[in-house]
């Protein structure tokens, strides 16, 4: 079995600035501004419901972390989705000349923390693993990017 991971006490705020995120884009009227912008059709339902599943998704895989090196790309991918989709926000506050709900919480927490926990684990664990989970959070950004669109 492999060993306990030694997972830093600060990646748990990974979940803590998801709950901070979804709060931005939820208060902020993500749901209306990407039907606006965007045209999408997401629902706010549907928006609650996925984000309260991906809260459960990112706290569960940050503790599973922890408790063995088997788990260690975990919080790289969350890293490398969450620092992304800050940029993201970006690019679509951009885009569309608007505020995107979830660009303040993006670029002050996603985008920082992300490249901190990316900074950490590329020295703790194989470069191939790391390429790896890097290209996992890449493409659920893009999956993400997808639903949203195709909603």
């Amino acid at each position: 079995m492999p060993s306990k991971a030694e997972q830093p006490l600060w990646y748990w705020l990974l979940p803590i600035s998801y709950a901070i995120h979804v709060a931005e884009e939820y208060w902020g009227g993500f749901v209306d501004w990407s039907a606006r912008t965007l045209g999408t059709g997401l629902s706010v339902e549907v928006f609650a419901a996925t984000t309260f599943a991906g809260a459960i998704v990112c706290a569960a895989g940050i503790s599973l972390s922890g408790r063995n090196n088997r788990h260690a790309w975990i919080p790289i991918t969350i890293a490398s989705f969450f620092a992304l989709n800050g940029l993201v926000h970006l690019v679509w506050s951009h885009t569309t000349q608007s505020h995107s709900p979830g660009l303040v919480s993006g670029l002050l927490l996603w985008v920082p923390l992300g490249i901190a926990v990316l900074k950490r684990s590329c020295r703790i664990v194989s470069r191939a693993l790391f390429l790896k989970s890097v290209a996992g959070g890449i493409l659920f950004q893009a999956a993400v990017s997808l639903v949203l669109r195709l909603s």
